[in-house]
């Protein structure tokens, strides 16, 4: 009898762990929603909800809802036109690559311009350095503006040549050569003429 109340208590946990597990992936749905309709402090509401949701026990479940909690975040405060902190959230997600980049890039876009990003850019690739995270396995290229209070910090792809940070001034310019042929340099290149065609997917 013990046995059988026990495995019915683990049933009902089970449950109970799936049911908050799918609410929490179901309440970023809800802000992304929010978002699509142009209500964004609401959004931002149920994000910082979400946040403390449950996922279930796999830390990928959490890696995937902090990832598209942190996305949504900064295409939030992006459309906020509050750019230095699109740059903070993602930053402080410790989160390269691909879609959070191409936000980077963009913040810096609407916030400087396109034509003086694109000259910056071409007048710092020869600073570029590299750092590398031992946890992560990340490797990252960190471009300094002529600002002088500015950086672009993105994803440097080619993991192989940084490894250990070891870096020399061939690879370097190897780097710098394929940078400017990659995605990331021609949306960099691309004139900002609508917003809305810009906004990363």
């Amino acid at each position: 009898m013990k046995q059988l109340k026990f495995i019915l208590s683990f049933t009902i946990l089970v449950c109970l762990l799936s049911y908050f597990k799918q609410d929490g992936f179901k309440i970023i749905e809800d802000a992304r929603f929010s978002y699509e309709q142009g209500k964004l402090d609401h959004a931002l509401v149920l994000l910082e909800k979400a946040y403390s949701s449950y996922y279930g026990n796999c830390g990928n479940s959490y890696l995937e809802a902090f990832g598209k909690i942190t996305d949504l975040k900064a295409k939030i405060y992006l459309d906020k036109r509050e750019y230095q902190l699109v740059r903070t959230i993602l930053d402080s997600s410790n989160s390269y690559g691909g879609n959070l980049d191409s936000l980077r890039i963009l913040s810096y876009k609407l916030e400087i311009g396109p034509d003086s990003l694109s000259r910056m850019i071409d007048s710092s690739l020869s600073n570029v350095v590299f750092e590398s995270d031992e946890l992560s396995y990340f490797n990252y290229a960190v471009i300094p503006l002529i600002n002088g209070k500015d950086t672009i910090r993105i994803e440097a792809e080619d993991g192989n040549r940084i490894h250990n940070l070891k870096f020399d001034e061939t690879n370097t310019d190897q780097w710098i050569t394929e940078f400017m042929l990659s995605k990331k340099y021609k949306m960099i290149k691309e004139t900002v003429e609508n917003k809305s065609n810009q906004r990363p997917l």
